[in-house]
């Protein structure tokens, strides 16, 4: 059984993304400054938007 104060902590970054490194620096630092050092996280590189399940959406109303 997990701990609740368990994180899962997912970083998602376009192929080349020229910010990553700065990303994964600032969240790591986030969490040490948090004292939560010995959390990690994920970084996941999306290369394709994931496709709609359904109808696509009409949008905002407009008055």
């Amino acid at each position: 059984m997990r701990d609740p104060g368990d994180m899962d902590i997912e970083v998602l970054a376009v192929p080349d993304c020229p910010h990553q490194q700065l990303a994964e620096e600032q969240l790591r630092q986030a969490l040490n400054d948090a004292g939560l050092d010995t959390t990690g996280f994920t970084i996941r590189v999306v290369a394709d938007q994931p496709k709609p399940s359904g109808p696509p959406s009409p949008g905002p109303r407009r008055s």
